[in-house]
């Protein structure tokens, strides 16, 4: 049985030269050790992250091909389209290739998918639109793509060009698409470069791998100077999606937070005004993480996201005030959604007799999909095992979407795909996935994915869990 909130604090040996880059702080030194930061570089690079160069956006293999299409298609004006996501990850990632793109004259335009009729991911419904109404030549996906082979070849087969950015794990098979810009897709880094670079770019978000086209475009029209303007999009992004805030992360962090506090985006200025953060001098990534990622969250999870992006790329105030309130009230019936349905799930977790100690499994019709995952988290930080969080898709009938939490022990995302084959779609990181499959398959959805996996991850002496019929 996995301990709740229990703190296990390893004897660890430091060395002279560790010591002396904490400046003799021996606690400083044990816990930085503890958590993998254990060389002079890598401690050098926590503490002082604003002192931190970048990677250059060369190390990823396909980016130099990448920025001579996007350079391409706007010297001849050519429709291009960021695809996004509906979460703030993805959001921010949208508006920092949008607004460079359009700084770099593009004639770019957006497409966001809603949560709930499309879920992550490209679709074909979607590139229907996109290659056919807006005549687009060139789809760039952002925070999305690694996992749609099947989608790409569509877009391919009606002559238009898709450049994936991802982070998501990369699957067996990867997109043919013109090129690929994913730390986690094979031979996407440069062979050269070292262990230590390497595992930081493994950590960036959607929103950091944007960045660095974002950078290398840029670089390429000899306006570098724009990166200013957004580098608090890289940073928000990166705060949102939860990734570890080491490496370059903590680096795109600490100087997007700086150009934050100087009243840099007026976007997200007005997003903290609103949120009731008023002294922005001492603003703190924890700030952005409870104040401004619940509100872009919001939009897509209860409406459009494109009130969320909105908020990030225009330039009109009152425009920018009005979505700003408009995601202040979203947030409020999140807020109340989440604890109705955190409440309802605990409830259900505690009062079934067969209820124990290794995962919650639970499902509910009336659940709002674009709250299970909050819900989820919840429960996961409540308890310390795994959450899977079930609810009808209400759009298909046919159709049950879940949203899963693990913990650190668990790579989830690993699990899951040993199972894949069950899923209408599938995706998502080590410690947090979401899966669809077709209430048809539920007795063996049940039987191979959750019995199976719960019990081949779970220790000999602690393999029961709860499971809830459907």
């Amino acid at each position: 049985m996995f301990n709740r909130r229990k703190w296990i604090i390893p004897d660890t040996e430091i060395s002279e030269e560790i010591l002396d880059v904490c400046g003799g702080n021996k606690i400083l030194a044990v816990l930085l050790t503890n958590r993998g930061i254990n060389t002079r570089d890598k401690i050098k690079r926590f503490l002082n992250p604003l002192k931190s160069p970048l990677s250059m956006p060369d190390i990823f293999t396909d980016m130099d091909k990448a920025a001579n299409r996007i350079k391409s298609a706007i010297e001849n004006n050519y429709n291009i389209t960021v695809y996004g996501d509906f979460d703030a990850d993805g959001i921010t990632s949208t508006a920092l290739l949008y607004l460079t793109l359009k700084e770099l004259g593009a004639n770019v335009n957006y497409y966001l998918p809603d949560r709930e009729s499309e879920s992550h991911g490209l679709n074909t419904k979607a590139l229907v639109n996109i290659i056919a109404k807006r005549k687009s030549k060139l789809i760039i996906t952002v925070d999305c793509g690694i996992s749609n082979a099947a989608e790409v070849n569509f877009a391919k087969g009606f002559k238009a060009d898709v450049i994936i950015t991802d982070h998501h794990e990369a699957p067996e098979v990867i997109p043919d698409a013109y090129a690929v810009i994913n730390p986690k897709s094979p031979n996407s880094i440069d062979e050269k470069t070292d262990i230590e670079e390497l595992e930081s770019l493994n950590y960036l978000s959607g929103a950091g791998v944007a960045f660095k086209l974002a950078c290398k475009m840029l670089e390429q029209f000899n306006k570098y100077d724009f990166v200013n303007n957004i580098l608090p999009l890289a940073a928000v992004g990166t705060i949102g999606d939860v990734v570890e805030l080491i490496g370059e992360n903590r680096t795109i962090v600490q100087m997007g937070l700086e150009l934050i506090k100087a009243g840099k985006h007026e976007g997200i200025q007005c997003l903290l005004r609103t949120s009731g953060l008023k002294e922005t001098k001492k603003l703190t990534a924890e700030n952005i993480a409870f104040s401004i990622v619940p509100r872009l969250n919001a939009a897509g999870r209860l409406d459009n996201p494109e009130t969320a992006l909105k908020i990030l790329i225009s330039n009109d105030n009152n425009e920018i005030q009005t979505a700003a309130d408009k995601l202040n009230d979203l947030n409020k019936l999140r807020q109340e959604l989440c604890d109705t349905t955190f409440i309802q799930a605990k409830n259900m977790y505690e009062s079934n007799k067969k209820s124990n100690k290794s995962a919650v499994i639970l499902y509910s019709p009336d659940w709002h999909i674009g709250i299970i995952g909050i819900a989820a988290s919840k429960l996961t930080e409540t308890y310390n095992k795994p959450v899977f969080l079930m609810t009808q898709d209400k759009q298909n009938g046919n159709i049950i979407r879940c949203s899963v939490r693990s913990i650190p022990q668990i790579n989830i995302h690993t699990i899951l795909s040993e199972h894949k084959d069950l899923f209408e779609g599938f995706g998502g990181h080590k410690m947090a996935a979401g899966f669809s499959f077709d209430t048809n398959k539920i007795t063996v959805v049940r039987k191979r994915n959750f019995n199976t996996i719960i019990t081949h991850i779970i220790p000999e002496h602690d393999k029961k869990f709860a499971v809830y019929e459907i």
